[in-house]
């Protein structure tokens, strides 16, 4: 069984504010439903999550209806605080199943095949990754941001299954890498100008990035190729907002 942390959080202060006045973008409203209760809903019908913990949203901001157990956590300063904050909150002896508030067109069917295809779950880290051919088949028109590998182009997902003490335990490694991200230089000396110079002309496999980040993290970390587009669309601009209120328009009410 998992646990299941759920990151909501994040104040509306972005693009998304011209959009909606909610104080953060969980609370934006989708077809008369806050983003993250989207997120809730298929959580609580995947069999393989036993408890959610809700990351910066209390029952003050929603009214949780499932059948799941939910703890309802503070959100820290920073978003390793607030993922410290969750992961002080699972069940001992649990992976966890790590998801951001912002990803509503995120179903338990995707949930369940990602699991699947994450295969004997020994690892400590299982980053998802979708191809720029899958994305926009499924979603025609939809803006990501794209990496290109040697083995193809590919976008980040929103869903990830951890390892929480291993996640822990490399906590500063991960802070660095945050902070540096702003920092073009410091970050060069970090990751290696051979690793940022591959990458830079797209001879860089996902082989070697999966090494890089074990070996930076000191966890076995696995890149997953999902064949699940939903975990890769996130609301983080109008754009977004309007693809997916086209795309939950078209369910079953």
């Amino acid at each position: 069984m998992l646990d299941a942390i759920v990151l909501a959080g994040s104040p509306n202060a972005g693009p998304l504010r011209e959009c909606s006045t909610a104080p953060k973008e969980a609370l934006i409203e989708i077809g008369g439903r806050y983003m993250v209760d989207y997120v809730l809903g298929a959580l609580d019908t995947t069999e393989e999550v036993n408890k959610i913990i809700l990351v910066g949203v209390g029952p003050q901001d929603i009214k949780y209806t499932g059948s799941k157990d939910i703890s309802w956590v503070p959100a820290g300063d920073t978003l390793l605080e607030s993922l410290e904050h969750g992961l002080s909150a699972v069940s001992a002896g649990n992976k966890v199943l790590l998801v951001t508030a912002d990803i509503p067109l995120l179903n338990s069917r995707a949930i369940k095949v990602f699991l699947g295809e994450c295969g004997d779950w020994e690892a400590d880290l299982y980053y998802p990754i979708v191809s720029r051919e899958v994305s926009e088949r499924r979603f025609p028109g939809v803006k990501r941001t794209y990496a290109t590998f040697r083995d193809g182009t590919y976008t980040g997902g929103n869903l990830f299954l951890l390892e929480p003490e291993a996640i822990l335990r490399c906590r500063e490694m991960l802070k660095a890498g945050v902070e540096l991200r702003k920092s073009p230089w410091r970050l060069c000396r970090l990751l290696g100008m051979r690793f940022l110079c591959k990458f830079l002309c797209r001879q860089l496999s996902l082989q070697e990035a999966e090494s890089k980040i074990q070996n930076l993290l000191g966890l076995r970390a696995r890149v997953v190729i999902t064949q699940c587009p939903e975990i890769g669309i996130d609301v983080d601009k109008p754009s977004d907002l309007r693809i997916v209120e086209q795309e939950l328009s078209r369910l079953p009410s």
